[in-house]
C-alpha cells in the first residue's frame, strides 16, 4: 500500500493509516478551522467532474476556467491529503504549514491520482477488510 511520489525532486513515501482522519485534522494553516475530510472529499468529487475544463485553458479564458473549477481549493485539499499520507509514513516530517511553505515542485496530476488511490486504500484499511481483487486491479 506504500506509494512514493517526487516532491521537490525527492522521493516522498505515502501510506494509508487507520488514523488518517485524526491526522487530517492537523493538516491546516494557522488560524484555519480543522479541515473536514468528508466535505473535502465531496469537493474533490465535484471538481473531478470539471477536469475537462483544464484542457480549454488559453490566455483569453484562464481566469474564468480557474474560477469555475476552483483549482486553488482543489490543490489545497490535495496538499492536505499529501501531508496526511506522508505523515502516516514518516512522523518526522514538519508540521503542515511548514511543510507547505517548503513545497516548490511536484506533479499535481500525479499527486491527485496518487492521493485518490490512497484514499481508496485507506477506506478498506479503516473498515478492516481486505481490498477486493477487482478494486486492486482497476
Amino acid at each position: 500500500m506504500l506509494r512514493t511520489i517526487k516532491i521537490n525532486g525527492q522521493a516522498l513515501p505515502l501510506k494509508p493509516s487507520a488514523n488518517f482522519l485524526f491526522y487530517y485534522r492537523h493538516a491546516r494553516l494557522s488560524g484555519e478551522d480543522a479541515p473536514d475530510f468528508q466535505s473535502d472529499l465531496k469537493r474533490l468529487a465535484d471538481m473531478e467532474k470539471l477536469r475537462g475544463e483544464f484542457s480549454k485553458i488559453d490566455d483569453d479564458n484562464a481566469l474564468d476556467v480557474l474560477q469555475k473549477t476552483n483549482i486553488f481549493e482543489f490543490t489545497a485539499i490535495i496538499r492536505r491529503m499529501l501531508w496526511t499520507f506522508a505523515y502516516a509514513a514518516d512522523k518526522s516530517i514538519p508540521p503542515f504549514e511548514e511543510w507547505c511553505d517548503a513545497l516548490e515542485e511536484y506533479d499535481a496530476v500525479e499527486a491527485s491520482n496518487t492521493v485518490m488511490e490512497l484514499v481508496n486504500d485507506n477506506f478498506f484499511l479503516m473498515l478492516g477488510v481486505p481490498k477486493p481483487a477487482a478494486v486492486q486491479n482497476a
